[in-house]
């Protein structure tokens, strides 16, 4: 895999998307009295997308032509609803004191395309890469179907939809323990669909526990020892892959943190370590598939072994300064993988060391605006499964403004943030590169 020479963006500008999303939201909290507590949530989204991208194998800084394409698409809707409601309680069991919450959740994601979505042209000559950014837009003979897209009706193509029955306590045992233990009954129903027909569906249940231990030795210093499970869904596999609209099976991730949170300087700062150890699928791309499928194929295979180390460190340098950073380092491996090939390999796409900053200063003069700034390191990762190549590390650079302020008697925020300032080109898979610079404005009112 060659190094990308900071030249962003690689797309030729006539490669354009387009997103339109609309989200409404409610929430409600009531306090039946001093012991009880009803909380509920419910929200609809929708979003829609229509653009383009491409799709490309990189050998020796050039686009290999097996394999990579320009791909343009159609309006593509996902729609998402959900809603909750928590029942907290509290009450005390001789000198321990409990606060018990009990609660339902579900949501669903619905993903609708019409079967024109999308149309590819593949590249009929291996071109440098740098030079894909005067790449002409060819010509309609050249893509699939002479290009022509969106001119059906959109159908489901996907649906998933997640539920959850939950109860846990907080329980204080005295000044120094207390603990948070919980369980959760969730479900997974994942269904795919191909021309509106499903095609495929599972329909998964597991009891997942949640157990945290906390000590606090001394007033600064808080301890803890905490034990989760969860039901992760199994991915239904993209237009990119040769397995398309496949979905991998459902999984449940593990995870256990040892970790500390200290108090110092008055308050004005806290400084975190924690050890880790995350237990999930692995999935990568075999691109084993690209010459006889003419696109890789997203497979699952084993578990992905993430442990490490994590520190970090927050705090008022002055009254309007404030700084936040954290370094991660961590072992990873692949184990209990039917392919010998992969075991003891690293898992791709996944860095051992990660850093960031993040600092913000409030405008003595002008009450309510401030100015942000972050930067965030990632090391190098590998891009394939056998680890004989891998991504070089980057570093990527945000900055951005807030000014709160009430309009009437409410109050309201304006965010405005550029992210990856110096538009630095970096991979995120070994066909994809990473976002260009991108600005947003944001408004935030509190009813």
């Amino acid at each position: 895999m060659a190094s990308i020479e900071k030249v962003k963006n690689y797309n030729p500008d006539w490669i354009e998307n387009e997103f339109k999303s609309n989200r409404v939201e409610n929430s409600i909290r009531y306090d039946i009295n001093d012991i009880f507590t009803l909380r509920t949530n419910i929200f609809y989204e929708e979003l829609k997308y229509r653009g383009g991208s491409s799709n490309l194998f990189v050998q020796n800084g050039n686009i290999i032509k097996n394999g990579s394409s320009i791909r343009k698409s159609a309006w593509a809707e996902t729609k998402n609803n959900g809603a909750n409601i928590y029942f907290d309680s509290k009450f005390d069991t001789g000198s321990v004191s409990h606060t018990l919450t009990t609660g339902y959740s579900l949501s669903s994601r619905k993903y609708y395309v019409s079967s024109d979505h999308q149309s590819n042209a593949y590249f009929t000559d291996n071109i440098n890469l740098n030079d894909f950014k005067n790449f002409a837009k060819p010509d309609d003979s050249l893509w699939r179907n002479n290009g022509i897209i969106g001119t059906q009706q959109r159908e489901l193509d996907s649906a998933t939809k997640y539920k959850n029955i939950l109860i846990g306590d907080d329980i204080v045992f005295n000044d120094q323990w207390s603990a948070l233990v919980g369980v959760n009954y969730a479900t997974i129903v994942n269904t795919s669909y191909s021309n509106g027909v499903q095609s495929s569906k599972y329909d998964v249940s597991e009891l997942t526990p949640t157990l945290s231990l906390i000590y606090k030795p001394f007033e600064n210093l808080t301890t803890y020892a905490t034990y989760i499970e969860s039901l992760e869904a199994g991915t239904i596999v993209g237009n990119d892959y040769s397995n398309a609209n496949e979905i991998l099976d459902p999984y449940k991730s593990t995870q256990y943190e040892i970790g500390a949170k200290y108090s110092m300087l008055d308050e004005r700062a806290l400084l975190t370590a924690s050890l880790f150890r995350i237990e999930k699928a692995n999935s990568y791309e075999d691109t084993s598939t690209v010459a006889s499928l003419g696109s890789p194929t997203l497979t699952q295979d084993g578990e992905q072994i993430h442990q490490g180390v994590e520190l970090g460190l927050t705090g008022k340098v002055t009254d309007n300064l404030t700084l936040m950073g954290g370094v991660t380092f961590m072992d990873l491996s692949v184990e209990k993988a039917t392919n010998p090939t992969l075991e003891g390999k690293k898992p791709t796409s996944a860095a051992t060391r990660m850093a960031k900053l993040f600092a913000e200063y409030n405008i003595p003069y002008i009450n309510g605006l401030s100015i942000n700034a972050g930067a965030y390191y990632t090391g190098k990762s590998y891009i394939n499964a056998d680890n004989t190549r891998f991504f070089p590390s980057y570093t990527l650079y945000d900055a951005g403004l807030r000014y709160k302020t009430k309009l009437g008697n409410y109050p309201t925020s304006f965010n405005l943030t550029v992210q990856n300032l110096t538009d630095k080109a970096y991979w995120i898979t070994n066909s994809m590169v990473g976002e260009p610079r991108a600005v947003a404005f944001s408004m935030k009112m509190e009813f």
